[in-house]
Order: C-alpha cells, then sequence, then structure tokens
C-alpha cells in the first residue's frame, strides 16, 4: 500500500526533496502518512453516500468528523503543544472519523458493518 512505501522511505524523501534543515518533520510525516489509507476509505464512501442519495446524512457525518478532528487537533496543541502531538491527533481523529463514516452509512443503507469488513479484507 502507498503508505508503507511512505511512511518507510519518509526520511529519504523529505532529505532528497527538501533538506537537512528539514530533518524534524520526519517523525510527524511518518504519523500521517499512517492516516492515507484511512483517508482513501472515507472518499469511497462519499461516493456510496451519493449514489444512495444520502447527502444530507453524508454531510452531518462530515459535520460530526470534522468536530471530532477539530476538537482532537485543540486538545493537541493546548495540552501538549508539539507538531508531535497535532500529527498523533489527526491520525487519531482520521480512524475515529472512518468508523463514524461507516456506522453512518450502515445505519442509511440499511447494512451490517461486517458486509464491508468482508468486502475490504483479503480472503
Amino acid at each position: 500500500s502507498s503508505f508503507c512505501y511512505i511512511f518507510f522511505t519518509s526520511k529519504e524523501l523529505i532529505l532528497l526533496f527538501y533538506g537537512n534543515q528539514w530533518y524534524p518533520a520526519i517523525q510527524p510525516f511518518q504519523i500521517m502518512s499512517l492516516a492515507i489509507s484511512f483517508l482513501i476509505l472515507d472518499t469511497t464512501v462519499g461516493s456510496i453516500y451519493n449514489a444512495a442519495n444520502e447527502t444530507k446524512r453524508s454531510f452531518f457525518t462530515m459535520l460530526i468528523m470534522s468536530c471530532v478532528m477539530l476538537i482532537s487537533i485543540i486538545i493537541a496543541i493546548y495540552y501538549v503543544n508539539t507538531i508531535i502531538s497535532v500529527a498523533w491527533a489527526f491520525l487519531f481523529a482520521k480512524i475515529v472519523g472512518t468508523f463514524i463514516n461507516f456506522y453512518s452509512l450502515t445505519q442509511g443503507l440499511g447494512v451490517n458493518f461486517s458486509y464491508f469488513w468482508r468486502s475490504t479484507t483479503i480472503h
């Protein structure tokens, strides 16, 4: 998957493209690269909402996910105040948001969550 490649080559990518002065950005970049798979899942769910004519549910789900993201980042800035804590807060919010998104989708379509889980795992 792309996030594995980015995670394991982040040091080389940052030093190659931006130079040694960006060395402190490697760890936050690695943390945020873990969120790529959740971002991909979220974008596909948006298309399913639109195809099922559930745009209102999509809007409210995105509103809740945005609040989770905002609260997570505010807590990270207020209590820890490091860029690494903000990266962890971003990853946490993306994971929680993805589960909220899938839960809302399954409720809107009347489908069991395990249906989506089975379709994304390797058999």
